[in-house]
């Protein structure tokens, strides 16, 4: 199977000028080097995806295929997840903090002049402003994003391993994120984390607002 994986990923590599029509599109939207990392990062994320699994199938869950495919889709939507954050972060989040501080820099300008040099090392009104603004956005983002993988990703995916005669227990998914979800609340109880969420209840409040 690991011979296979690299296979897999080579004739990926090999097809990788296929993925010039969807940069072309990318780039039309924003002139951004970063956009050519994308088929890498998508054939890189593929190969990690079924070694994992492979390793899962092998040494983990006793060659159970719907322990591994469990775990398989729980991976393919978190990396599914990261791509796309790293994707609508660098074509939307990224030239709207520039454009937006821009606009911030010359509008509070007159401001700034007023406040004194000292109190400018930790007070800035543009800087808040901005900081603000791009939690706010990020947050978003996000949102859009984990309702994308919430409402269509996980029913098609289940779908397919359905059609191929493999039986997904859900509530090993959810078992995952009850898991997942616990260990954040007890990182929570440290001064660190009760300092964390804070700072996200705070955005949280200013952003409904």
């Amino acid at each position: 199977m690991s011979r296979g994986s690299w296979h897999l990923y080579w004739d990926l590599r090999k097809r990788e000028n296929e993925y010039d029509e969807v940069l072309d599109v990318a780039r039309a939207l924003l002139d951004e080097w970063e956009l050519g990392n994308l088929p890498g990062n998508i054939m890189d994320s593929c190969f990690q995806l079924l070694e994992d699994a492979r390793y899962n199938y092998q040494s983990v869950d006793d060659k159970k295929m719907e322990l591994t495919c469990t775990k398989l889709l729980h991976d393919c939507l978190k990396e599914q997840h990261r791509i796309l954050t790293w994707l609508v972060e660098l074509l939307v989040l990224k030239p709207f903090n520039e454009k937006f501080g821009a606009v911030i820099d010359e509008l509070c300008g007159p401001l700034e002049e007023l406040i004194p040099e000292p109190v400018k090392e930790f007070l800035s009104p543009s800087d808040v402003i901005k900081t603000m603004a791009s939690t706010a956005m990020q947050s978003a983002i996000q949102a859009c994003i984990t309702a994308g993988d919430q409402s269509t990703i996980p029913e098609k995916m289940a779908g397919y391993f359905q059609e191929n005669g493999v039986t997904i227990d859900t509530r090993k998914m959810a078992e995952m994120a009850a898991t997942k979800q616990a260990k954040k609340d007890e990182e929570s109880k440290t001064p660190e984390g009760q300092a964390e969420a804070d700072a996200a209840a705070v955005e949280e409040a200013l952003t409904s607002e």
